[in-house]
């Protein structure tokens, strides 16, 4: 019920800002970004170039990003 009251109330006034509370919801205390747009792909999931490969503790991304949502 909270959630849902706060998503009304965010949506007032922006409804791309209930994206945030909606993932928020979903993952607890973790911030989730989506990196789904690059340049030559659009959003198509199938053709995305950019990869994350693991490099000891850390990543190295290659690739471009147009458009990353909460990131």
């Amino acid at each position: 019920m909270t959630f849902g009251i706060a998503m009304e109330e965010i949506a007032r006034g922006d409804f791309s800002c209930t994206y945030g509370v909606q993932l928020a919801t979903l993952a607890g205390e973790t911030v989730i970004a989506l990196a789904l747009t690059e340049p030559g792909a659009g959003s198509d999931a199938a053709s995305l170039e950019c990869r994350a490969e693991p490099a000891g503790d850390d990543y190295v991304i290659t690739g471009e990003k147009s458009g990353i949502s909460l990131g």
